[in-house]
């Protein structure tokens, strides 16, 4: 059975009672709160400052003041269209306003700064407000709840002209009032994070940089993937085949031919720790291991491979040195590991494979046919030779004619592409 399952920072919102949301909302809409208060109380200084200024006036003063107020404010936006704002309003989003939002993929474009500096504005707008509606209804209605119990005979609200009303219990429509402005405050609180909430993923959502980082990221995940399968196939697929042909071998004349059943149980033998080796190589990459960039005994490996995997085939090659670049030799062993495979799997005596080493590595894998050719047939085998090829640079075509079926490879002899993959 398939669930699909939540995000988690929507799972945790399931989890919490419509208090506990709207605590954590309003605690975000209070940080924006706090940012307001703290411009609030440095415009504040400002204006002290030029208040008790009047009284010695002079151009030098002012044009000092205005320095330092502009050079406040380049501050403020250079920090609002840092790179690490969104990221942080991102996390903070999530796990406060409970919106279902991607990380940040691009911080350093510039429609991310902005975006992060326009949610920051909004916030601090948006949170002054809400702050303000707290510090004064909250009180109001404080006050109004505790009238009937003080000896004040005069009901004092701001904003509303002051009027004579007694205490005692004949004030008790004066407590009955008192929920009011603290529902006030607190519905103008809800609507502070409805309106956040609602400009949350248009602000914060996914950015056309962050898109194309995330499209990038999936598309290097998925070549990685693509090689890791190129080298499950081509390392331990070719051992379990050959160990396949050979304890079917050792199989057939275990009665006739002990001789040859020990020699293929030996062969068997180093096919599987060949295969151990091959897939703590493969497990190397998905850890992120690299090969290095050393030179590499091409053909020591390529008479070993063959003898191997068919010790009947005829194996030649020439060159002027051996020893070739490590991402070349990979790449190129593994074309005809899969080569020599294949003709063994699918094709007959007699195989031959070709190798020649210049200024590009050409494989040439020849062997007779068994029956016709399903030209519509294809295997994982020739796609992943072709696409390991296409990678470095090279190119692989296949061809049969005349009973026979060939395998031709040509890679660069520096393997400087293969180094992406």
């Amino acid at each position: 059975m398939i669930m699909k399952v939540a995000p988690r920072q929507l799972i945790q919102c399931q989890q919490l009672t419509r208090c506990q949301l709207f605590a954590r909302r309003t605690v975000h809409v209070l940080l924006g709160g706090m940012l307001a208060a703290a411009f609030g109380l440095l415009a504040y200084s400002f204006a002290t400052s030029v208040t008790a200024s009047r009284s010695a006036y002079n151009a030098e003063s002012m044009v000092g003041l205005g320095i330092l107020a502009a050079l406040v404010v380049a501050v403020g936006v250079t920090v609002a269209l840092s790179p690490p704002v969104r990221p942080l309003e991102v996390a903070a989003a999530r796990h406060l306003l409970g919106l279902d939002l991607p990380e940040v993929q691009a911080p350093k474009s510039w429609s991310s700064r902005r975006r992060g500096a326009v949610w920051l504005a909004l916030n601090v707008i948006v949170g002054g407000i809400a702050l303000l509606a707290l510090l004064v209804f909250v009180p109001i209605g404080v006050g109004l709840g505790l009238y009937p119990f003080g000896s004040s005979t005069t009901l004092a609200i701001p904003g509303i002209p002051s009027a004579h009303v007694d205490g005692g219990i004949e004030a008790w429509w004066v407590a009955a009032l008192s929920p009011v402005p603290i529902a006030v405050a607190i519905g103008i609180t809800a609507i502070a994070t409805v309106l956040l909430r609602r400009a949350g993923p248009s602000l914060l959502g996914p950015t056309d940089a962050d898109r194309l980082a995330l499209a990038e990221h999936r598309e290097l995940a998925l070549a990685r993937g693509n090689r890791l399968a190129r080298e499950i196939h081509d390392s331990v697929g070719h051992a379990l085949t050959a160990i396949g042909i050979q304890a079917e071998a050792g199989e057939r004349v275990l009665d006739r031919n002990p001789e040859f059943t020990r020699s293929a149980l030996a062969s068997i033998r180093k096919s599987s720790v060949d295969a151990l080796d091959e897939l703590d190589h493969v497990l190397g990459l998905l850890r992120g291991e690299t090969a290095g960039t050393a030179r590499r005994p091409l053909f020591d490996d390529l008479t070993a491979m063959v003898q191997r995997v068919a010790p009947d085939a005829h194996f030649t090659h020439d060159a002027a040195n051996t020893a070739v670049n490590h991402h070349a030799a990979a790449d190129a062993f593994r074309i005809a590991q899969e080569a020599m495979t294949n003709a063994v799997k699918h094709g007959r005596s007699p195989i031959t494979l070709h190798v020649s080493v210049g200024n590009s590595i050409d494989i040439v894998c020849r062997n007779a046919l068994t029956g016709v050719v399903d030209s519509r047939r294809r295997g994982r085998g020739l796609d992943g030779m072709r696409e390991r090829a296409l990678v470095a640079g090279g190119t692989v075509d296949v061809d049969h004619d005349e009973g026979s079926w060939t395998v031709h490879a040509a890679l660069p002899a520096t393997g400087d592409s293969g180094k992406s993959t």
